[in-house]
């Protein structure tokens, strides 16, 4: 994808040097060639002195070649994004970077009618966008469903014991209920009350026997 990119590029560099000579063009092809190189630095400054030297025609060469850095840039912090042992903010690196190719294209696109190559790098950078917002929330769910803690099994609910039907009266069976210390003692006064009524009642009756029987002295 890239390399496509930079022969775009020189394309563009050699059509639109025809005829233009000095110190700006100069700093234009070095700039290309630390491209080639791999030297992204270098070629980022010599791009800014053809802008310089060269004005605004080769600001619009800068422009299209800062995307180029800054597409290279993203795709290589995209690739440390994706290793085990990289940070979670390193994708919202490789998307800063991605934004950025995409703007500086975006505006070299736009410096004149027709510009192929930097409409269809636009393009690249916004399908670049799109995978890394994927590979972003797919290595969030994974994180997320690493450190989350296994879930615990639920004890079982107890059951529940059924509501008396009002309807139906009580339910069959003693039923036992706990009984206060008044109600201990009122309860065993009754009892003694019985007892003593039940006694009375063998006193009299034998009284009224013995009456009824005739004595022979």
């Amino acid at each position: 994808m890239f390399g496509r990119s930079k022969t775009a590029l020189a394309g563009t560099l050699l059509l639109f040097g025809c005829g233009v000579g000095g110190a700006a063009q100069k700093a234009l092809d070095h700039a290309l060639q630390s491209l080639r190189d791999g030297d992204l630095r270098a070629a980022e400054a010599s791009a800014e002195r053809a802008a310089a030297r060269g004005g605004p025609e080769y600001a619009a060469l800068r422009d299209f070649l800062h995307g180029n850095v800054a597409f290279v840039r993203c795709v290589e912090a995209g690739r440390q994004a994706s290793t085990p042992a990289a940070e979670p903010f390193a994708w919202d690196v490789a998307l800063l970077y991605g934004r950025k190719a995409r703007d500086l294209w975006q505006r070299a696109a736009v410096s004149r009618a027709d510009w192929p190559a930097a409409r269809r790098n636009v393009e690249r950078a916004l399908l670049k966008l799109e995978e890394l917002e994927q590979e972003k929330a797919d290595a969030e769910d994974r994180r997320r469903r690493a450190s989350d803690p296994q879930p615990r099994p639920q004890p079982l609910p107890k059951p529940r014991q059924p509501e008396p039907d009002p309807e139906q009266g009580p339910p069959d069976g003693p039923q036992l209920k706990e009984l206060g210390r008044e109600q201990v003692l009122q309860l065993l006064e009754k009892l003694a009350q019985k007892e003593r009524e039940k006694l009375a009642l063998r006193r009299s009756q034998r009284e009224a026997g013995t009456a009824g029987v005739e004595k022979d002295w």
